[in-house]
């Protein structure tokens, strides 16, 4: 929720000190443009301007035909007005608008203007005499200061100096409108590039994820194709895919909520000041760029470019910063911002900021022509609905709403859907319907719109036959059921309760898949709910994906038919196995002989002996013992010899 600005009272309107003037030449083209650099202010008027002022800063417009206030021409209408006596800041030199965010950006709440230590303030007039803007080494006043992309429910902690960085609570210019997206070169510093009306301080972190990224809704639900990781939050922002208008290789950035309507009225403004509509601006370069809003994320570069006078620059999604605008009303904090850069420092203004809907009328297709003397200011307050009624009917009947408004008549739409779109066309068909009431803009008030639901009671779209099977990881489901009258859709969840997507799960795990019968004439659509698992392929599995993708376009494998192939591999498996047996069996043959000679060695066992060892060993002592008897016996002569020489 934003903080809101407490308005201070009126009083007089100093002067402003007109720098330069763009006005149109009798040619019908524009003057030669010279971006001159204009000095921060020290008289500062800090009151916001009467409704009769800010009526009459339009009042060009008055005498326009209707054709001139409605689409693109109340675009081109608008810039001759914003341009006039437009004053400019250098960007790229010094710190002016670091000091220009003291008062611009400046949190009214936290950093009332009593409390200011620079200059002397009149609260009588509400204005301020003598101030002295401070510096990163000379803080002086130093005031608390909105922070776009920062929670606005937590103490306020930013300040304008002191931490400019992107950590923690520090600060970055931020250029709502990314300059690298129209006016990369702008060697003035000045015009679009220091244009305060886009020009915000925003939290640092989240202004470097912005980058030059369009604007518009992330969709959470889908990955990012180049870097395969889902969308990244910022704080409470997103960076991801466009929900919208998906591009691959493209993200966008969603700011909060709260600053939704604040950002889209910025980009609105630097179309309607930055464009060449009319085709006779001899001034388009880098100051003065030609810029459009897209749907179109194939117009986003990631390399900065400069427009030209037939080429635009691009920011988006258009569709989004639209339905932000409505989201996100216009606060006080906004008001008195677009009043305090009139009456000190641009010496123009923001027109959607002063007539919101006008954004509408441009760009949202609306019928209606844009009056700055009678249309609601700053979106007014809501010509609010109550009372509103629907009733249950039976196939058959005619719906029947019934609401009030504060101020004039109350029309009614109808849709099959909660968000639209909503159409005259009163529906006939059983089922859940939507009617959307909506009052008229009138005086200080401005359109509201109220949506309910109601029922078309008919018979029910029964669905039978409802399968589905379990499947493995890389399988798709294939869901299977018929309904009484027309084709059954497919959602999927990982809950039984849903929500239910399209998006079709691919990874293992138990899921949810919901099959939904059409409303069709008296019919109502019904729906039933299955579960089924994802498991991860076995062996055998991964084995047989492996042979189904061996498979030529006949059926064959390797020109073989699947049984003749399934054979042949069995035959192979079965002579391997064997062969496998075969020496494993060898193996621990020869390896038990080893064991048992090594264990007998240490137990000191006899080894006993196989036969052909046996008989060699025979045959070996006999050998021995003949040795040992023809030596006895060669003993036996020498011994008797010995005798008889002795008798002699």
């Amino acid at each position: 929720m934003k903080k809101t600005l407490k308005l201070m009272p009126f009083a007089l309107i100093i002067p402003t000190l007109v720098v330069i003037s763009l006005n149109k030449a009798n040619s019908g083209a524009y003057a030669a443009a010279v971006y001159t650099k204009s000095s921060l202010p020290t008289t500062i008027d800090l009151n916001d301007c009467t409704d009769t002022e800010i009526r009459e800063y339009y009042s060009a417009l008055n005498s326009k035909a209707d054709a001139d206030k409605q689409g693109q021409n109340l675009l081109k209408a608008l810039k001759p007005i914003l341009i006039n006596n437009q004053r400019y800041y250098d960007y790229d030199s010094g710190d002016i608008v670091w000091k220009m965010y003291e008062i611009t950006d400046r949190d009214w709440v936290k950093s009332p203007a009593s409390t200011m230590t620079q200059g002397t303030y009149d609260s009588t007039t509400n204005t301020i005499t003598g101030y002295s803007y401070g510096s990163n080494s000379n803080q002086k006043d130093n005031p608390y200061v909105k922070s776009y992309y920062m929670d606005y429910t937590q103490e306020n902690q930013v300040r304008a100096w002191g931490n400019h960085t992107q950590d923690g609570y520090g600060i970055n210019r931020e250029h709502l409108w990314a300059k690298s997206e129209g006016f990369d070169d702008d060697s003035s510093g000045a015009g679009a590039r220091g244009d305060p009306m886009h020009l915000v301080a925003a939290n640092g972190w989240a202004n470097n994820q912005h980058n030059n990224n369009y604007f518009g809704y992330v969709d959470t639900t889908k990955e990012y194709t180049d870097t395969s990781t889902k969308y990244s939050s910022v704080g409470h922002n997103l960076l991801g895919p466009s929900k919208t208008h998906p591009l691959d290789g493209v993200v966008v950035f969603e700011p909060q909520d709260a600053d939704k309507g604040d950002i889209a009225r910025a980009m609105f403004y630097m179309v309607a000041r930055y464009n060449n509509l009319a085709g006779d601006d001899t001034t388009i370069g880098g100051a003065n760029p030609n810029l459009a809003l897209t749907n179109d994320l194939s117009t986003w570069k990631k390399n900065g470019y400069t427009s030209t006078g037939t080429t635009q620059g691009f920011m988006g999604v258009l569709d989004d910063l639209l339905e932000w605008n409505e989201l996100d009303p216009v606060d006080d904090y906004e008001i008195h911002r677009n009043n305090i850069l009139f009456k000190n420092f641009t010496n123009n203004r923001n027109p959607f900021i002063d007539f919101p809907e006008w954004a509408n009328i441009i760009w949202g297709g609306a019928s209606k022509v844009a009056n700055p003397q009678s249309d609601p200011l700053n979106g007014g307050n809501p010509n609010t609905i109550s009372d509103f009624v629907i009733a249950d009917i039976n196939y058959g009947g005619t719906p029947a709403p019934s609401a009030t408004a504060i101020s004039g008549d109350v029309s009614f739409a109808y849709s099959r859907n909660e968000t639209g779109p909503f159409t005259s066309t009163v529906p006939t068909e059983a089922g859940i319907w939507y009617v959307q009431a909506t009052s008229v803009a009138v005086g200080d008030y401005s359109a509201d719109a109220v949506v309910k639901s109601f029922r078309i009671i008919g018979d029910p779209n029964t669905i039978s036959d409802f399968v589905i099977n379990d499947i493995k990881v890389g399988e798709t489901p294939a869901p299977s059921a018929t309904a009484v009258e027309g084709t059954v859709t497919y959602t999927y969840s990982d809950k039984e309760t849903g929500p239910f997507t399209d998006t079709v799960p691919t990874t293992a795990g138990t899921y949810y898949v919901k099959a939904t019968s059409i409303n069709k004439d008296n019919l109502e659509s019904t729906s039933v709910v299955k579960q089924f698992k994802i498991t991860e392929p076995t062996a055998v599995d991964k084995i047989k994906d492996k042979v189904d993708s061996l498979k030529d376009e006949n059926g064959k494998i390797f020109g073989l038919k699947p049984i003749i192939f399934y054979c042949i591999v069995a035959v192979v498996a079965i002579i391997v196995i064997a062969l496998v047996i075969f020496i494993f069996v060898k193996m621990s043959k020869s390896k038990k002989k080893k064991v048992g000679k090594k264990v007998a060695k240490e137990l000191g066992v006899p080894i006993p002996k196989t036969s052909s060892s046996s008989s060699g060993k025979s045959t070996a002592k006999k050998s021995t013992s003949s040795k040992s008897s023809s030596s006895k016996s060669s003993s036996s002569k020498s011994s008797g010899s010995k005798s008889s020489t002795k008798k002699k």
